[in-house]
């Protein structure tokens, strides 16, 4: 709260909607890409390569840059400051997403030699694969989704 002083008397009011979400097609398609990334994210642990059955789904590659790459050039268009209106919260979990992808990048184990016996076809390649590569997509939802939220 912020207390101004109109015509002799002290009035108290709420700071100009900071932190307020405000939500817009693209902070939409943010947060849907964001929770099919996590979705396919998930389903590796489990033992299910999505692209194997649905092969639209590297089309999140394309969502994920495309936004992320939309949100830095909305963010250098208004020369905004460093935090960008973001809460504090959001560039935590921001960060913890980073240090995530990080991790699971190189915590995921190599492709195995290709010594798979002849017409056996080893589905741990495409799992890894798509373990790293929906690791890395949470990273590029959550960053344009927050900076699309909060502007």
């Amino acid at each position: 709260m912020f207390p101004r002083r109109v015509s002799g008397e002290t009035v108290t009011r709420a700071p100009a909607a900071q932190f307020r979400a405000r939500w817009n097609v693209l902070a939409v398609c943010g947060a849907v890409g964001f929770g099919l990334s996590l979705a396919v994210h998930l389903l590796t642990f489990a033992g299910i390569a999505a692209q194997e059955s649905v092969p639209a789904t590297w089309a999140l590659q394309g969502g994920a840059l495309l936004l992320f790459f939309v949100a830095v050039w909305r963010l250098n268009a208004r020369r905004s400051p460093t935090t960008g209106g973001i809460p504090a919260w959001a560039w935590i979990a921001i960060a913890l997403l980073v240090v995530y992808a990080f991790v699971n990048f190189f915590a995921t184990p190599g492709l195995p030699p290709a010594v798979a016996p002849v017409g056996v076809r080893d589905p741990l390649p495409a799992l890894r694969l798509m373990r790293v590569f929906s690791g890395h997509w949470l990273v590029f939802y959550a960053f344009p989704t927050a900076c699309f939220l909060y502007r």
